[in-house]
């Protein structure tokens, strides 16, 4: 357990470091093309947002309706 939790604490910033030694190795601006890609990320993000919060919204409400419940009783129950 100790070995894979040195493993995912290692990894990340070995992960970052890869990325920095490959973009100065292709002579890249790095920082640059950083903020490019988190630029189109946001955007990403915000086209997909209102999506998400629709499907959280539409879950919370079949959960407070007990929806749920009632499907697994019923529809379970005939199954078995």
């Amino acid at each position: 357990m100790k070995t894979m939790s040195f493993v995912s604490n290692l990894s990340m910033p070995l992960i970052i470091l890869l990325i920095i030694i490959y973009g100065l190795k292709e002579k890249s601006m790095v920082f640059d093309n950083f903020i490019e890609g988190a630029k189109e990320g946001l955007k990403i993000i915000f086209n997909i947002l209102p999506t998400l919060v629709g499907l959280f919204v539409a879950i919370g409400a079949l959960r407070s309706s007990r929806y749920f419940r009632f499907y697994y009783k019923y529809y379970w129950s005939n199954v078995k």
